[in-house]
């Protein structure tokens, strides 16, 4: 199984997060940006930029819009319920099932096979989840994935 980890820095303005392989090695940047909303660019490890994870502007609740290389794959929304805040996808077919509010949870495809398994690494000073995979062309999507939830959490949390 192929992970990554992801290490938010801990005194950055709009968010950035270096994004390592199991040997080290960088293999995505993601920058936040000012705007009236929030907005994650992920590049990759030449400096190119492969993702977007942006606030829909018009929207009640918040809702992330995830686009690979121009392409619009989905949407993560929070939605109200009684007890607690609800996630709701519409992205590439998967489903997230575990704590996904409190960081520990598996990805599963629409055949219901798994996907990769996202854990919150405890004791840091800032941010820092570990993404485990078995598919190359997962990694990034489920990259994306975890930024939306993210800022998702980051948004409940503000207001």
């Amino acid at each position: 199984m192929r992970s990554l980890y992801i290490a938010q820095k801990l005194f950055s303005l709009w968010g950035t997060y270096d994004v390592a392989r199991e040997d080290g090695t960088i293999a995505y940047t993601i920058k936040g940006s000012p705007s009236l909303t929030r907005k994650l660019t992920i590049y990759d490890g030449n400096g190119q930029p492969v993702g977007l994870v942006h606030q829909a502007f018009l929207s009640l609740l918040p809702c992330f819009e995830i686009i690979r290389n121009g392409e619009k794959l989905g949407t993560i929304q929070q939605k109200l319920t009684l007890l607690r805040p609800k996630l709701v996808m519409n992205y590439m077919g998967w489903q997230a099932d575990g704590n996904v509010w409190g960081w520990d949870y598996e990805v599963r495809d629409d055949a219901g096979g798994l996907v990769g398994t996202i854990q919150t690494e405890l004791w840091h000073l800032s941010d820092h989840f570990s993404i485990h995979y078995e598919r190359e062309e997962d990694a990034l999507p489920l990259l994306m994935l975890v930024l939306a939830i993210d800022a998702l959490q980051d948004s409940a949390s503000q207001g």
